[in-house]
C-alpha cells in the first residue's frame, strides 16, 4: 500500500511543482537567477524521494520481486531482485529519513523566519514526500 501511494505522491509532486514554475513565469516573479533557484529547490527536495519510488518501481512491481526471500525462490531473476533490495534497503532507510529531518528542520525555519515564509509551500512538500518515502522504505523491510 505504501508503494503506490508514493508513487502518486510523486506525480502529485512533479505536477506542483510545474505548476508553481509556471505560475511564477506567468507572474514573471522568476528571473534568470531567481528560477533555477526555485527549480533547484523542487529538484533537491523531490530527488531521492523520486529515485526511491523509481528504483522500488522497478524491482517490486516491473521485476516482480517480493521482500521476503521464499516468495523468490525458484526465480533466479526473483533473488536477484531480493539481493539488490536487501543491499540497497539501509542506505535508502538512511537517506530517506535524514531527508525527512532535513526538510523538518528547514520547515521550521520557513514558518518562523519572515523572510524565508515564501519558501514554506515548497518545504512542506518536501518534507511530506521524504516522510513518505521513508514509511515506504520502512514498511518494505527485507525479510528471510
Amino acid at each position: 500500500m505504501a508503494l503506490p501511494l508514493l508513487i502518486l505522491a510523486c506525480l502529485a509532486y512533479g505536477a506542483y511543482a510545474a505548476a508553481t514554475l509556471i505560475r511564477a513565469k506567468a507572474r514573471r516573479t522568476i528571473g534568470k537567477t531567481n528560477g533555477f533557484r526555485v527549480a533547484a529547490a523542487f529538484v533537491l527536495g523531490g530527488g531521492l524521494p523520486l529515485v526511491v519510488a523509481a528504483t522500488m518501481t522497478g524491482l517490486f512491481l516491473v521485476e516482480g520481486g517480493s521482500t521476503t526471500v521464499q516468495f523468490n525462490a525458484g526465480s533466479p531473476s526473483r533473488m536477484n531482485v531480493w539481493t539488490t533490495w536487501v543491499n540497497l534497503w539501509p542506505a535508502f532507510l538512511a537517506l530517506t529519513a535524514m531527508s525527512a529531518l532535513g526538510w523538518l528542520v528547514w520547515t521550521v525555519v520557513c514558518a518562523l523566519d519572515g523572510t524565508r515564509r515564501p519558501a514554506l509551500p515548497v518545504a512542506l512538500a518536501s518534507f511530506g514526500l521524504s516522510v513518505l518515502a521513508f514509511l515506504a522504505v520502512m514498511t518494505y523491510f527485507p525479510s528471510a
